[in-house]
């Protein structure tokens, strides 16, 4: 990733209307995802974990999938004015549905930024402030199987 970020550092990732969309994940460091990767959601198999963009609308979605469920977690989102790789976002809501029951709303805290170090026309990497990697795929269903 570092080397990714020395070599793409001025391509202006967040511009270019590929960034905008569904990436569905492939790959993450990011504790809480893995978390209901490896445990699900009370009893509820995971399935997939998605991020929509929509840098004209300045919103950011990260939805992750269960057997008959979600979980999910809205934000605000801008561009960088410094870095056009960067985005920030601000948590504006959150909710999870479980088989029948919900969405139940939740109250959403958190801010931050992730950087797109990589970006083709299917694949993009990012690097959050939390120095977390993500590895997504362009579209819901672009890859055959499970992720990660």
């Amino acid at each position: 990733v570092e080397e990714l970020k020395e070599i793409q550092s001025s391509n202006g990732f967040t511009l270019k209307p590929a960034f905008n969309g569904r990436w569905k994940l492939l790959w993450t460091t990011e504790k809480e995802t893995l978390a209901f990767k490896n445990n699900g959601l009370f009893g509820k198999k995971f399935q997939n974990a998605y991020q929509d963009i929509n840098v004209v609308d300045g919103k950011l979605q990260n939805l992750i999938e269960f057997d008959d469920g979600y979980f999910s977690v809205d934000s605000s989102l801008s561009c960088d004015d410094d870095n056009a790789n960067r985005c920030n976002f601000k948590f504006t809501s959150s909710s999870v549905r479980w088989g029948n029951l919900g969405p139940f709303t939740l109250p959403p805290f958190g801010k931050g930024w992730f950087e797109t170090v990589y970006m083709d026309e299917n694949i993009r990497i990012a690097e959050d402030i939390r120095g977390d990697t993500l590895i997504v795929v362009k579209g819901k269903d672009s890859v055959d199987g499970l992720p990660f």
